[in-house]
């Protein structure tokens, strides 16, 4: 694990740009940890401790190096209809996001967040700890979240709900196409809130969330397709974080 870190901190330390890493924490929540063998044991302090002593080997560089506590949905991301109720997802999700926030990361990271009830519990959870905090989208083929909800919406209600609304957006596990549609909705009806989508993290497939989950072989487009793809976002929409997910590989962020 330590190894893959260090490939892509190598990427861009070459390049001298700023970097977002991820705790290895998208699914150590409480629930998941009691049923581990790791039960009682400080996992998402580990996590970012962890790291955290890879980052500050990089000398200079690691004031670039910013490091985002990783945080997911309770249930199956691909499946919207597992998701928590508001109420559910703040209480659940609460615990997790203080672990992580004590440990000392930059920021909070919620990952492929498929549907907007537990969205808005888990930006509550996440803003009650007082450090940034970015939410992330999980998108199907037309834009919106795996539950319909299309995005300037999502993002209106998020918004308009919080006392302490996230830093910004991201779109992440899914296609740059898919990321495209999503932008392209925002801008013709919330273009205000353009300037708050950050950032993705696309997978290197079109396929659909559907497709993928019952998919044998890995499907992964070339490197320099990805990078064509994920940089005609920055150029067309100012995202401003550009990374992987699913299928890629250093050759696709190197690309």
């Amino acid at each position: 694990l330590e190894n893959i870190y260090r490939d892509y901190i190598e990427i861009a330390q070459a390049r001298q740009i700023p970097l977002f890493l991820f705790t290895p924490t998208w699914r150590a929540t409480r629930e998941r940890i009691e049923k581990s063998p790791y039960q009682g044991k400080p996992v998402n302090g580990d996590g970012y401790r962890f790291v955290d002593k890879i980052r500050q080997s990089y000398g200079d560089y690691a004031s670039r190096i910013f490091i985002g506590g990783l945080m997911g949905c309770k249930g199956d991301a691909y499946k919207p209809e597992e998701s928590l109720a508001i109420g559910e997802a703040r209480e659940y999700h609460q615990e997790q996001a203080n672990a992580l926030a004590r440990a000392g990361v930059d920021f909070l990271f919620a990952s492929t967040m498929p549907a907007l009830p537990e969205i808005i519990g888990m930006a509550h959870a996440l803003s009650l700890t007082g450090k940034p905090y970015i939410i992330s989208f999980m998108l199907r083929r037309d834009g919106k979240l795996l539950d319909g909800s299309s995005i300037p919406a999502v993002i209106r209600e998020i918004e308009e709900n919080l006392v302490y609304p996230p830093l910004g957006y991201f779109a992440n596990c899914a296609h740059s196409g898919f990321v495209r549609k999503a932008l392209e909705e925002l801008r013709q009806e919330s273009p205000q809130c353009l300037s708050r989508f950050l950032g993705c993290q696309p997978n290197t497939s079109c396929k659909s969330p559907e497709d993928l989950d019952n998919a044998a072989e890995l499907d992964c487009e070339t490197p320099a397709a990805f990078s064509e793809g994920i940089a005609s976002l920055h150029w067309e929409f100012n995202l401003k974080v550009l990374g992987g997910c699913c299928g890629s590989s250093p050759e696709h962020i190197r690309a």
